[in-house]
């Protein structure tokens, strides 16, 4: 970012003709039949760009255009060829933006700062992107983004910056493919669509009695916070304003549904691939169950569908013979902060005459509702 440009690069492999032709053109784009699903929709995701300039240019595969607006009303759509080389061949693709003349220095500087709200965890879920590298020189500034895949489950983004600033955040990521075969085409905006994922991405932070932070929920990029403490990624159908999910969608209820269900199985995962002991993995894992006046609008479902699905599974740690570990339904389990009250009422009697267990007493960080 400069003063009075935008330059994007990357080195994947470049643009096809297929995807130029689809940018000369309006509700047009080559994301067909899908297996995993994708960002945007519509056919106008490259058009925004229009809004900050009046020429943007494309270097890429050998193709070298630009769109001129100041060419007519033909300018949005129809490319002109650009015969100044492109240089650097590091890169497979090169995208310029220079900026409208009209934007004032406080709009560039205000459109600089927005690249500062591009978070790690958008590395997440873009299968193919590894790193981001913004560069500002507006302030002088550099910050980079890498994700290592650990193992299949465990996602490490580590954020540098050249202000000496460095972040490490490890996530568990659980994903589960879902069957779209039997929904119609009307379920999804009219796209043909094989199968979709979703994914619920927890950040491995060690379990206290200070609740995560929220985490917005991703259809690939991030759209906005609705309360959950994991973050929750799934192809849904959104506006072109990507700022919510689109609530009378069937196809979007659809994918809500199966929330409940992956994090309930997202118990096992904490205790085998986190390399936390069990009781620590049993009580970092309860901090993200949702409270039933958490979450918001349209996932606001979620939480009392969780609860309900945590109700049968043998998910709180109670203490065993020689305080092992065991694992008992909630309505097995008695909290219990009174010593001289667990002297009374032993935990032997407890679970002898009644069927009952105390919670272990180094789960102080269980959530109590």
């Amino acid at each position: 970012m400069s003063a009075d440009c935008i330059t994007l690069m990357n080195n994947e492999r470049g643009f096809e003709e297929k995807n130029i032709r689809a940018l000369c053109d309006v509700g047009r784009s080559t994301k067909g039949k899908h297996k995993y699903g994708y960002i945007g929709q519509k056919g106008i995701g490259f058009k925004s760009v229009f809004r900050i300039t009046n020429c943007p240019e494309i270097y890429s595969n050998g193709y070298q255009i630009k769109f001129d607006v100041s060419s007519g009303p033909m300018g949005f759509i129809l490319p002109h060829w650009i015969e100044d080389d492109f240089i650097d061949c590091s890169w497979k693709t090169k995208i310029v933006l220079p900026l409208k003349e009209e934007i004032t220095s406080n709009q560039t500087r205000s459109l600089a700062a927005r690249f500062d709200d591009i978070h790690p965890s958008l590395l997440l879920f873009l299968h193919r992107l590894k790193s981001i590298t913004v560069e500002n020189q507006l302030d002088n500034s550099l910050t980079t983004m890498r994700r290592n895949d650990v193992t299949d489950s465990i996602i490490q983004i580590h954020c540098g910056s050249s202000s000496g600033q460095d972040r490490l955040d490890s996530w568990l990521v659980i994903k589960k493919k879902l069957d779209a075969s039997r929904i119609s085409l009307q379920a999804k905006s009219g796209v043909d669509v094989e199968s979709t994922e979703i994914a619920l991405a927890f950040p491995l932070v060690k379990a206290s009695h200070v609740p995560p932070s929220r985490q917005p929920v991703f259809a690939f990029l991030p759209l906005r916070s609705y309360g959950f403490r994991f973050i929750v990624q799934g192809d849904f159908d959104v506006p072109s304003s990507r700022e919510d999910v689109d609530r009378d969608s069937s196809w979007n209820q659809w994918i809500r549904n199966e929330i409940p269900k992956l994090f309930v199985q997202a118990i096992k995962d904490f205790c085998e691939n986190t390399g936390l002991s069990r009781l620590d993995a049993v009580c970092t894992y309860l901090q993200f169950v949702p409270h039933t006046d958490e979450l918001l609008d349209f996932f606001r479902p979620v939480a009392s569908q969780i609860l309900a699905l945590m109700k049968g599974k043998e998910c709180m740690p109670v203490a065993g013979e020689d305080d092992t570990i065991l694992m008992k339904l909630p309505c097995q389990t008695v909290i219990c902060h009174d010593p001289l009250m667990r002297e009374i009422v032993s935990p032997e009697f407890l679970a002898s005459q009644l069927n009952f267990y105390y919670l272990h007493k180094k789960s102080r960080t269980v959530p109590e509702s």
